[in-house]
């Protein structure tokens, strides 16, 4: 339903407002409030992969964040061609 979508959506941006107002890394380093990453994992991740970052929350920057753990963790990130 539209409201569960809604919904969904309304919980990954308040998610992502946490993450940026954080100060822990994922990988448990430190990091700067209004970064999405460390230094260090930002610049183990593609160029590409960077530039998705800087997308507006509730505009890419969610799907952003997951293809960039996912990079992070080994996997494949899926990088569509935005």
């Amino acid at each position: 339903m539209l409201s569960n979508e809604a919904d969904d959506a309304r919980e990954r941006m308040l998610s992502s407002i946490k993450l940026l107002r954080g100060t822990t890394c994922r990988c448990g380093n430190m990091k700067r409030p209004k970064m999405a990453l460390c230094l260090e994992c930002w610049y183990r991740l593609p160029g590409r992969l960077r530039c998705r970052l800087y997308g507006r929350m509730g505009n890419g920057f969610e799907s952003a964040y997951e293809a960039a753990c996912q990079y992070l963790d080994g996997g494949k990130a899926d990088d569509p061609q935005h």
